[in-house]
Formats: structure tokens, sequence, C-alpha cells
């Protein structure tokens, strides 16, 4: 039998538009696929339970943090 398991976390986020950003500051973009794979880990909580998650190239880091509050593991890389 499974159990279904179901938490609650508010996260606030504050975000910033710019019509352009210049190559050297892509890694400080929010992506709208970062957004989707954050709605997706959110709905789909489930799959991620006690998993290890990498995430390559992470930007600022959403999706990492979305994911540590499923996943056992979290690795977060990404260019400094």
């Amino acid at each position: 039998m499974l159990k279904k398991i179901t938490r609650f976390y508010f996260i606030c986020l504050h975000l910033v538009h710019r019509n352009e950003t210049n190559i050297s500051q892509c890694g400080y973009q929010l992506w709208n696929g970062a957004l989707l794979l954050c709605d997706y880990m959110l709905t789909h909580q489930f799959e991620f339970e006690n998993t290890t998650i990498l995430e390559l190239g992470a930007g600022i880091g959403l999706c990492s943090i979305i994911a540590s509050r499923f996943a056992s593991t979290v690795i977060c890389t990404g260019r400094v």
C-alpha cells in the first residue's frame, strides 16, 4: 500500500525583469524552462522524494532550491 505524503511550503520570490542581458550575465537569468521544471516538481513532488538530484549549470539555482524540499540529496553546479 502506498502512503501519500503531502507537504506545504511557502516560498516568496522577488523577480526583476530586464529586456536584455549581456552574455556574461546569462547565468543570472531565470529561464522559462526553469519555471516549468519547478512547477512540475511542485505538482509531482512524490516522484522526487528520497532521490538524488544533479543540476548542471544551475544559474541562480531555483530548481535545486525547489528540489531540496523533496529530494534527499541535491548537487547544484554552476560557474561563478
